[in-house]
């Protein structure tokens, strides 16, 4: 393979980046890829103040603006990737700091090697300045683990042969960090979908055959604070999108919630006690409890809107 068809372009959704974005802008544009030159880097602004518009004004940075309120998870990627005309395409959001300068080659290196793979998504690091809960989250995010994973169909069987836990396991892949070659973003298209576009496009190239590659070498830092509201609405919405894609219920019934708070919380503390210096594991303990019980309803309110006859195909 020569330096040409290792060139990548990155992608990346922006609207009031911030600081943070500065930062990540600095970091894509130092990734080195063998000889190659630097990536292109396109940003998808959804309409910026006009003070962050401006730090998207840099050398190596093409911006294509769209009008605010027009963002659309899948849609406003899929845009980005059609700009681009490296054979290998990234999609990176404005928070997701690479943690050195091979993030991008480990991902290209990971589906070069592999011609059957349709996509490969980064290990995610906790920020430095995490709170406990924040760790745990990380802790028990399949995108924090060090082990390679390669998913696809088992030999024989089709999607619809697996259970909906096995579904997802193998679909899971996500735009926070993530790479494909351009033929494939545009063979699998990121959909118009208002949420969970990655997980929506790894179902349909896990179905097709293909596969989907976690690369741990490739890292990015990338972590939110625990907030009972914003995170439980975010695993509400994330829920549901998971039922209508594989039919995964993870808090099937109203009788299954308590266990499912109670046993959240319980693990919660069991790490808070293990990793938190003394002086920091009263306040967390005492968080984790309505965060494990806002989590868990969450969870059992997403199955419930979705009833019991959802989709369970890529679609």
């Amino acid at each position: 393979m020569t330096d040409r068809d290792r060139a990548a372009a990155i992608v990346i959704p922006t609207l009031n980046g911030g600081e943070r974005l500065d930062a990540v802008l600095d970091a894509v544009l130092a990734q080195q890829i063998d000889e190659c030159a630097p990536p292109e880097v396109v940003c998808v602004d959804s309409g910026s103040r006009p003070r962050e518009r401006r730090r998207l004004d840099r050398p190596g940075v093409r911006v294509i603006d769209l009008p605010p309120g027009s963002f659309n998870h899948g849609a406003t990627r899929a845009l980005g990737i059609r700009a681009t005309r490296a054979p290998f395409v990234a999609l990176l959001t404005q928070d997701a700091l690479p943690a050195d300068r091979h993030w991008l080659a480990a991902l290209i290196d990971a589906l070069s090697a592999d011609p059957r793979a349709a996509g490969a998504w980064s290990r995610q690091l906790v920020r430095p300045a995490a709170d406990p809960l924040e760790r745990w989250k990380m802790h028990h995010w399949l995108g924090g683990a060090t082990e390679r994973r390669r998913a696809e169909l088992p030999p024989g069987r089709a999607w619809n042969d697996l259970s909906p836990d096995q579904r997802y396991s193998i679909a899971l892949f996500d735009d926070v960090s993530s790479c494909a070659r351009r033929t494939d973003w545009l063979r699998f298209p990121l959909r118009r979908v208002d949420f969970g576009e990655d997980l929506d496009r790894g179902a349909r190239v896990i179905a097709a055959g293909r596969r989907l590659l976690f690369v741990p070498e490739s890292r990015v830092v990338h972590s939110h604070p625990a907030r009972l509201l914003r995170d439980s609405s975010r695993v509400y919405a994330d829920h549901r999108n998971i039922i209508r894609l594989t039919g995964w219920r993870t808090v099937p019934s109203l009788a299954a919630l308590p266990r499912a708070a109670a046993g959240g919380w319980l693990d919660m503390a069991r790490y808070v006690w293990r990793t938190t210096a003394p002086a920091r594991r009263g306040t967390a303990l005492l968080r984790a409890a309505p965060y494990a019980a806002a989590l868990s309803v969450a969870q059992w309110a997403a199955a419930r809107v979705e009833g019991l006859d959802a989709a369970t195909g890529p679609g």
